[in-house]
């Protein structure tokens, strides 16, 4: 049939593209045969592989191997009619199609092959069989990856250079309306509008050359290079191992596991009780960690370990009191089960994060902990406590994010909450108002004021460019602010202020104040100087990134009042104005030293120190790392030893 085709189209000829007369020929010999008592299998299979050069680059065309194998493995294991024949326990042949499939270079849906052996080697194959398949497939899916990336910026080049071919020729037809493209698409009423749209206009391609023609080709910006990032999958993507031995090593657990593929973290936690140890650790990819299961019950060191999927064990918790930490975590869930892990997240970026995430020892204990949810832990807070599933997010919801809350500029010094809620509530439901203050109490000149509704808020904006109290306001929707990479809190009560004391500032009969002695009036129209709060500020250094201001108070706050919190997680610090410079002293004593935020060894320094500490860096991995390794052995190199008699 092949000569015929070839004779009558040529050389291209590939033959039926589904290969219908080789499928009948392998059924033909696939059947059992009554007159010889005997199948014909390896004449068939001779036959599938014949087609692998022509046919290797269709998945297809290996499914169809693959089912054929795995049909020939039941008949052959489970049939009472196949006689001196060997019965194999795994199917051996069907894997090998598979995993031979994914080395051809041109195969035209590499990941239905993939999906396929992953799901046949887990039901299927034995655990070292599945191990070596998951790290052939974490090999492959990198090479797919750069792969995909070339395709986008070849695909991403073309669709340019055809638009701006499309863009030349409309040019070439309406030369007259080519000079239109900066006219504005419509006219604002406020300036604040104006503004937005001048800015979006700047940051966003020319779309039309011309709106009135209605031949104008939009050109829009093509879609950017580079793919998206993967997202981290932790849960899905971490073991847990159990009964490790008591000396067991982080290096001797990630040397053990290492083969499995790139380990992102380990955390490895002793027993004092079963004098055994348990380790957290974290793949880059879900197959990694399924290579890494198939080690359970493998020997480590003597003893039987046991290797489980750490995913659906973990708890999302948010809404807890600021100063919580991790024992107060641990005291409340704890009763629920075996904590693995308690994980802060890190303030390096935002510094408004607070949430964490506890880790339990099974999934059953992590279910069972949920029944704290919606529990009161103090105040008006109410505890969320949900199972972790990256997949469920949900936006963000609140006066800000919904665009129900305005915000006032140019305010005048002496206006008081109540008297801007009075102004603003002529335009509906008012829910919050709020003046920040500085140090001295006194207000900043801006304000947020919340609505019960957007329409409101939008109706608030007829006050913008108006006079409020002898001063023009501007009034505008409120946006999200650009993340805090530091965070600036004053301790109410204890500020700067009239009505509060400033230590180191003594007034006495009257007559002008003397610095030395706590516990002055502050207000006495005196402004301590720079030298004076310099004296009592204290900065700490090798703060944890994940360590919020109000934990960082409730332990300075043991020393004395406080006055301000400047917490610099960018540097791996924070900075403490107490009310006292004896308190001050008294602080930098008992905060070098201390190993009660998180077991990390806090320092006491000053800002120099501070500015010149790196952002905490948390990398576990294994390879080669970037920068330099204090320690680190070199490479080998060759040494020349002087010879006597042998010229330099």
């Amino acid at each position: 049939m092949q000569r015929l085709g070839e004779n009558k189209y040529g050389k291209e000829y590939q033959g039926d593209p589904n290969f219908r007369l080789e499928r009948n020929y392998i059924e033909y010999h696939t059947q059992f045969e009554h007159h010889t008592q005997r199948h014909e299998w390896r004449t068939a299979r001779e036959s599938w592989k014949s087609l692998i050069p022509s046919r290797g680059k269709s998945f297809d065309f290996w499914l169809a191997y693959y089912h054929w194998e795995m049909n020939v493995w039941r008949e052959m294991s489970h049939s009472e009619k196949v006689a001196n024949v060997p019965k194999s326990r795994w199917p051996r042949e069907a894997t090998r199609v598979l995993r031979t499939a994914l080395k051809r270079p041109k195969l035209d849906w590499p990941e239905r092959i993939i999906q396929e052996l992953r799901e046949h080697c887990r039901f299927y194959e034995d655990p070292m069989e599945l191990q070596s398949a998951c790290v052939q497939i974490w090999n492959l899916k990198k090479v797919l990856q750069k792969q995909r990336e070339k395709e986008t910026i070849e695909a991403w080049e073309a669709a340019r250079t055809a638009q701006a071919h499309a863009a030349y020729h409309v040019q070439c037809l309406n030369p007259e309306t080519s000079t239109d493209s900066a006219v504005s698409s419509s006219t604002t009423k406020r300036k604040r509008e104006n503004e937005s749209n001048e800015v979006q206009e700047e940051g966003s391609s020319k779309k039309s050359r011309g709106n009135n023609d209605s031949r104008a080709t939009i050109i829009e910006e093509p879609p950017s290079s580079v793919p998206p990032k993967v997202r981290r999958d932790r849960e899905n993507a971490t073991i847990v191992v159990k009964n490790l031995p008591q000396a067991a090593t982080k290096t001797r657990v990630r040397q053990f596991f290492r083969d499995c593929g790139s380990i992102n973290s380990l955390l490895l936690n002793v027993n004092e009780v079963s004098r055994t140890s348990m380790a957290t650790i974290e793949f880059q990819s879900q197959d990694e960690a399924l290579a890494a299961e198939t080690k359970d019950k493998k020997d480590f060191d003597g003893e039987e370990i046991e290797v489980r999927l750490g995913s659906g064990s973990t708890l999302f918790i948010t809404n807890f009191p600021p100063e919580a930490d991790e024992n107060w975590i641990k005291e409340r869930f704890g009763v629920y089960g075996e904590i693995v892990d308690v994980r802060f997240p890190s303030l390096k970026y935002d510094t408004h994060r607070r949430f964490c995430y506890v880790q339990f020892s099974t999934t059953g204990e992590a279910e069972k902990a949920t029944e704290l949810h919606g529990q009161p832990v103090g105040g008006k807070l109410k505890l969320v406590a949900k199972m972790s599933d990256p997949s469920q997010r949900h936006d963000r919801v609140g006066a800000l994010h919904e665009g129900r809350e305005v915000h006032v500029v140019n305010l005048h010094w002496d206006v008081t909450e109540k008297e801007l809620a009075s102004t603003f509530s002529r335009y509906g439901r008012i829910e919050k108002t709020r003046i920040p203050t500085d140090l001295s109490g006194k207000s900043k000149g801006y304000a947020f004021v919340s609505f019960k509704s957007k329409k409101e808020a939008d109706a608030a904006l007829d006050l913008d460019k108006t006079k409020f109290m002898g001063r023009t306001i501007t009034v505008e929707i409120a946006t999200k602010a650009p993340t805090k990479r530091q965070a600036t809190t004053i301790v109410q009560g204890n500020a700067r202020s009239s009505n509060s004391p400033s230590p180191g500032i003594q007034i006495t009969n009257g007559d002008q104040p003397t610095v030395g002695s706590p516990g002055a009036s502050a207000n006495d129209g005196i402004k301590p100087s720079s030298a004076e709060i310099k004296a009592r500020t204290v900065v700490l250094l090798n703060v944890p990134d994940t360590v919020n201001d109000a934990r960082i108070q409730a332990l300075a706050e043991r020393y004395g009042p406080l006055v301000k919190i400047v917490l610099r997680p960018d540097h791996s610090g924070a900075v403490l104005e107490f009310q006292s410079v004896t308190d001050a002293g008294k602080a930098a004593l008992g905060l070098d030293g201390d190993e009660s935020l998180s077991g990390r060894t806090l320092r006491v320094g000053d800002m120099r120190e501070l500015l010149k500490q790196q952002p905490e860096k948390k990398n576990d991995k294994l390879g080669p790392q970037t920068g330099k390794t204090i320690g680190a052995l070199q490479n080998a190199m060759p040494v020349r030893r002087p010879v006597l008699g042998a010229k330099r």
